[in-house]
C-alpha cells in the first residue's frame, strides 16, 4: 500500500486542481516550470509523460532567479531611478536662481532700452526748449523794436498835426522841411528764426521686441520673415477657418481682415511703383523711336527714300522742274549732268 503525501502548509495548490496540493514541477520547456500534481502527470493530466521533479528538489532553482531578479532590479532599474532623482533634486536646486539669471538679464536690458529712451527724450525735449526758447527771444526783441518805432511814428504824427493847427508859419515851414527829410529805418523779419518740427521714427513701436530680445527654448532657429505672398496667404487661410467654425470670432476676423488689407496695400503700391517704373521705360523708349524715325526723315531722299549721299534725283533741265526732294549743293556738277544728258540725247 502506497504511503500517503501528507500536504505541508506551505505547499502552493495546483494550478489545475486548486483542492490538490502542487508537489511537482514540470522541466518542459513549453510548460516553463509550470506547478503539478499527481492528477496532472497521470492519465490525461497536462503533463503526462513530461519531465517532472519535485517541487522541493526545484526551490533552489526559484530561489536563484527570485535572487538574480532582485540583483538585476536593484542594478538595471532601480540604481538609475536613484541617479534620476538625484540629479532632478540637482536641477531643481539650480532651477530658481538659473531663472532669477534670467529675470535679472531681463530687467537689466529693460532697463537699458529705458534709460536710453529717456535719455533720447530728455535730449529731444532740451533741443526742442532750447530753440523754442531762443526763437521767442528774438521775436520778443523784434516785437519791441516794432513797439518803439511805432512809437517813434506816432509821436512824429503828433508833431506835424501840432505845426498844422499852430499860427506861426515857421512852425509849418520847419515841420514840412522836417517831414521831407525825416527817414525810418526798416526792421526786416529776423532772418534767423529756426523752424522746428518734431519727425516720428519709422520704426514701428512693436519692434521693441527686437531691441530687448527673446527667449530662445533649447536649440531653437529664429523662425525667418514671411513673404508679403506667404502673408497673405496665411491671412486668407485664417480667415477662411475662423468663418468655417460657426464660433464668436467677428473681432479677431475683423482684425485679420485689417492685417490682411494692410499687408495688400504694401504690395500693391510695390507692383504700383514697378508699372510706373516700366511705362517710364516704355515712355523713354517711344520717344527714341520717334527721334530716330525723325533723324531717318531728314536724312533720306523723300521721292526714292534713298539716303541722300547714295541718290541720283536731281532737277530736270529740261522741264525746269524745281523739286524740294533733293538739292545740288554744286552749281557746276548741275550743269555738267545737264551737258551729258544732252549729248546722250543728241547720240541716240
Amino acid at each position: 500500500m502506497a504511503q500517503a503525501h501528507v500536504r505541508c502548509a506551505i505547499d502552493p495548490p495546483c494550478p489545475r486542481h486548486p483542492k490538490s496540493e502542487a508537489i511537482f514541477v514540470c522541466l518542459e520547456n513549453e510548460c516553463e516550470e509550470a506547478l503539478a500534481c499527481p492528477e496532472c502527470i497521470v492519465g490525461d493530466g497536462d503533463h503526462n509523460k513530461h519531465e517532472i521533479t519535485l517541487l522541493k528538489n526545484h526551490l533552489d532553482t526559484f530561489k536563484k532567479k527570485i535572487t538574480d531578479f532582485k540583483t538585476d532590479t536593484r542594478e538595471q532599474i532601480l540604481a538609475p531611478l536613484k541617479e534620476m532623482v538625484d540629479k532632478v533634486a540637482d536641477e531643481l536646486e539650480t532651477l530658481d536662481p538659473a531663472t532669477s539669471t534670467i529675470l535679472e538679464e531681463i530687467d537689466a536690458r529693460g532697463k537699458q532700452i529705458i534709460d536710453r529712451t529717456n535719455t533720447l527724450v530728455t535730449e529731444l525735449k532740451a533741443k526742442c526748449s532750447q530753440i523754442g526758447a531762443s526763437n521767442r527771444q528774438m521775436m520778443e526783441q523784434y516785437q519791441r523794436r516794432l513797439l518803439d518805432k511805432i512809437t517813434e511814428i506816432e509821436a512824429d504824427i503828433t508833431a506835424l498835426d501840432n505845426s498844422l493847427s499852430a499860427d506861426c508859419k515857421a512852425d509849418i515851414v520847419n515841420g514840412a522841411k522836417t517831414a521831407l527829410c525825416k527817414k525810418y529805418q526798416d526792421l526786416p523779419y529776423p532772418d534767423n528764426i529756426k523752424e522746428i518740427s518734431f519727425k516720428r521714427s519709422e520704426t514701428p513701436l512693436n519692434n521693441v521686441a527686437t531691441l530687448l530680445g527673446i527667449i530662445v527654448i533649447g536649440n531653437e532657429q529664429p523662425v525667418r520673415a514671411e513673404t508679403d505672398t506667404e502673408k497673405i496667404k496665411r491671412l486668407e487661410n485664417s480667415i477662411k477657418d475662423m468663418e468655417k467654425t460657426g464660433k464668436d470670432y467677428q473681432a479677431h476676423i475683423r482684425k485679420l481682415r485689417d492685417e490682411l488689407q494692410n499687408a495688400r496695400k504694401v504690395k500693391t503700391a510695390d507692383a504700383h511703383e514697378k508699372k510706373e517704373m516700366q511705362d517710364s521705360i516704355d515712355d523713354l523708349r517711344a520717344k527714341l523711336e520717334q527721334s530716330r524715325s525723325a533723324m531717318q526723315q531728314l536724312t533720306d531722299c523723300q521721292s526714292c527714300h534713298k539716303p541722300k549721299p547714295s541718290c541720283r534725283c536731281i532737277t530736270c533741265p529740261n522741264c525746269q522742274y524745281r523739286g524740294t526732294d533733293f538739292t545740288l549743293g554744286d552749281t557746276q556738277q548741275a550743269s555738267t549732268n545737264s551737258e551729258t544728258n544732252g549729248n546722250e540725247v543728241g547720240l541716240l
